[in-house]
């Protein structure tokens, strides 16, 4: 479980609203189990903003795994 509130509490930390209006955890991290990938809904983007959401995500440790749709 030591895991996932790590991950969680990154999510939490993590500035998303400097590049979405809103993202959303789903899948198996969302009910609490611990998944190969975080997957996560995010509102759209242009591909500018979307890239730098990726690249800070890539630079957050813990927060490597994220597939964003």
């Amino acid at each position: 479980m030591g895991k996932i509130v790590c991950v969680i509490d990154k999510l939490k930390a993590f500035p998303w609203r400097r590049y979405v209006k809103f993202a959303y955890l789903t899948g198996s991290w969302a009910e609490g189990r611990r998944g190969r990938d975080v997957d996560i809904i995010i509102s759209p983007v242009d591909l500018e903003t979307y890239g730098e959401l990726l690249e800070a995500l890539s630079n957050t440790s813990a927060l490597q795994r994220i597939k964003l749709t």
